[in-house]
């Protein structure tokens, strides 16, 4: 065999090689999640290591590697779930997940199946395992016809936990970022929705796990220069997932799980004067919102209140959350000075500098939400027309 087919045969399991061994023994100061991540890279180290004697026509050793096989296929997608649970979500998890039940339930069932193989029956299996689909008609006894069943139904299950892991991370992103808003100020600026990339290369690599499982390996068994394309692909995901791993870290908890509270609970809270006093003082009238980058426990110290109170406040209150009306009450400012100076005086990276904005561009997104314009096209139509200005005081 050539050069290049030992190298496509190889390439994946280099690569997912190189990551383990970066985050497993080069990468200082790691988090939970990179660390995860690192044996991740180790499980699809493992998984593409199976695959190589398939390829180089030695069928008894697959055959004998497939309990492993079986075992890390089925690993890799929940691991994958389970790190971006290590990403997203704000309490600790444990490092056992249901999720990896399946996995190792087929891969002791098909070990055990081939304990109870012949020589005979080994070599049944090997022939049969370079034809795709299955030819159950040279199936003649239980062993053989018992391991055969286990690894179609492994694939199966394969393909369920695809759909499922994708479906999920999908969520747990999406409502990271909800979460976000009621915490952050400037929620953009802790934002992960680049996550969403990794999870598109995941959903690319789910694609090309079941139209692999469809197809069959023996298809490329056949037709060695179509590897290329499944191992450069898987390759260069590979190497991507990795690096975007190095970029980020673990989630602070941001919520004490003593301020966590039912919406039912929430619902009886009952607000004194006292702090209502004070939020029209400290918030609206010394215009604490005007402090960049002010989280809603800063704003909890201030007031002398905790998070829990004060997100029910301004959700009752303000029909919205933290987010939304630190930045309502911002653009209202940046309308007032609009108002009532020259806009010569001012340069638009300025405005939104006083007005507590991070950057400008987070400044011209939400003065458009909240006008439908941009704050260029509300200055050039204020002498003609004075839009309603919303009062949260």
């Amino acid at each position: 065999m050539q050069a290049w087919y030992y190298l496509l045969i190889s390439l994946p399991s280099c690569v997912c090689f190189g990551w383990t061994v970066w985050f497993l023994f080069f990468k200082r100061n790691m988090d939970q999640a990179q660390q995860f991540l690192g044996w991740f890279m180790f499980v699809g180290f493992i998984l593409y290591l199976t695959y190589i004697p398939y390829f180089l026509h030695k069928l008894s050793t697959f055959v004998l590697l497939l309990p492993v096989y079986t075992i890390v296929s089925l690993l890799v997608f929940p691991m994958y779930h389970h790190y971006v649970k290590l990403l997203t979500q704000i309490k600790k998890l444990s490092i056992l997940q249901r999720i990896y039940i399946p996995a190792f339930v087929f891969g002791i069932l098909m070990y055990w199946n081939l304990l109870l193989l012949s020589n005979n029956e080994m070599e049944t299996v090997q022939s049969i395992f370079q034809i795709h689909p299955i030819d159950w008609s040279r199936i003649t006894t239980t062993p053989v016809f018992l391991l055969l069943s286990i690894y179609t139904l492994s694939r199966a299950v394969f393909t369920i936990l695809v759909i499922y892991t994708v479906y999920q991370n999908y969520r747990l992103i999406q409502q990271y970022q909800k979460h976000l808003a009621d915490y952050y100020s400037d929620p953009e600026n802790h934002s992960i929705l680049s996550l969403n990339y990794l999870l598109a290369g995941m959903i690319l690599t789910s694609i090309y796990g079941v139209v692999a499982n469809t197809i069959g390996v023996p298809f490329f068994l056949n037709h060695p220069l179509l590897l290329m394309i499944p191992s450069i692909t898987i390759s260069i995901l590979l190497f991507f997932f990795g690096y975007i791993g190095t970029r980020f870290h673990q989630i602070q908890q941001l919520l004490n799980d003593d301020e966590i509270v039912d919406p039912f609970s929430a619902n009886e809270i009952v607000f004194g004067e006292l702090f209502v006093s004070k939020f029209q003082r400290k918030v609206l009238d010394d215009k604490a919102y005007l402090i960049s980058g002010i989280k809603i426990t800063t704003l909890c110290e201030i007031l002398e209140t905790n998070r829990t109170y004060l997100s029910v406040y301004i959700n009752k209150t303000y029909q919205c959350n933290y987010s939304s009306l630190i930045n309502k009450l911002r653009i209202e400012y940046s309308i007032q000075q609009l108002n009532k100076q020259s806009i010569e005086k001012y340069s638009m990276n300025y405005l939104s500098e006083i007005c507590g904005f991070s950057s400008i561009n987070t400044f011209y997104r939400t003065f458009q939400k909240e006008y439908g314009m941009t704050p260029g096209q509300y200055i050039k139509l204020q002498e003609n027309e004075t839009p309603k200005v919303a009062d949260f005081s």
